[in-house]
C-alpha cells in the first residue's frame, strides 16, 4: 500500500478506527496487536506489539491472547471494514464452548481473521508458530483445537462484509 494501512481513511474514518468502533459497541475491551513500538506511538488506542513479529496473523492472536485476562477474545483485521456487529455477536454468542468460533463466507471459504479466540489456544499456537505452520486456516480444519465453524453467519447480506483491503484498488472500489 506504500503507507501503514491502519491509518488509511475509509469512508472517512481511519481503518484503525473504524475496527476499534466496532468492537467497543460490543462492549468489548479494545487492543490493537501493532508489530512494532513505532506503529504503537501512531496510535490512539490501547496496543500490544506483537511478540512474534513475521509470523502473520498467528503471531498477533497469540501476541492478544497472552496480553488478554480474557475468556473470549475477539479477532479481526483491521483491513475488513465491511465486517459488522451483527456478525461478531452472532461469533460471540457461540464462543462459550469452543476455543475459536470463525464464520464461513459465502464461498464457503472460513474466515479464521474474524473470530474469537480462547486462551486455551495459547499452547497449539505457541506449538504451531515453533514448527514454521502459520497458516489459521489450517489449524481451524486440524482438530487439534475445538473450533465452531459458524455457517451462514452473514445471512443473506448483499455485501461481502469480509472483503479485505489489500491493495489500492479495492481501497478505492469500496469507497463509495
Amino acid at each position: 500500500m506504500g503507507r501503514e494501512k491502519s491509518l488509511m481513511i475509509w469512508r472517512g474514518q481511519p481503518l484503525i478506527e473504524r475496527a476499534s468502533t466496532l468492537l467497543s459497541s460490543l462492549n468489548l475491551e479494545v487492543h490493537v496487536v501493532l508489530g512494532s513500538s513505532m506503529q504503537a506511538r501512531r496510535h490512539e488506542v490501547s496496543t500490544v506489539i506483537d511478540i512474534l513479529p513475521g509470523c502473520g496473523p498467528m503471531g498477533g492472536i497469540l501476541s492478544g491472547l497472552r496480553h488478554s485476562k480474557k475468556r473470549l477474545n475477539c479477532f479481526i483485521p483491521c483491513d475488513m471494514p465491511m465486517l459488522t456487529k451483527d456478525l461478531l455477536s452472532s461469533l460471540g454468542n457461540q464462543a462459550k464452548d469452543y476455543d475459536a468460533v470463525v464464520p464461513r463466507d459465502k464461498s464457503s471459504r472460513v474466515q479464521p481473521l474474524v473470530g474469537y479466540y480462547s486462551p486455551r489456544c495459547i499452547d497449539i499456537l505457541t506449538k504451531w508458530i515453533g514448527d514454521k505452520r502459520l497458516s489459521l486456516t489450517e489449524l481451524i480444519g486440524s482438530g487439534e483445537i475445538r473450533v465452531k465453524i459458524l455457517e451462514n453467519a452473514i445471512g443473506d447480506s448483499a455485501e461481502d462484509v469480509f472483503l479485505n483491503i489489500n491493495d489500492l484498488q479495492s481501497f478505492r472500489q469500496t469507497q463509495d
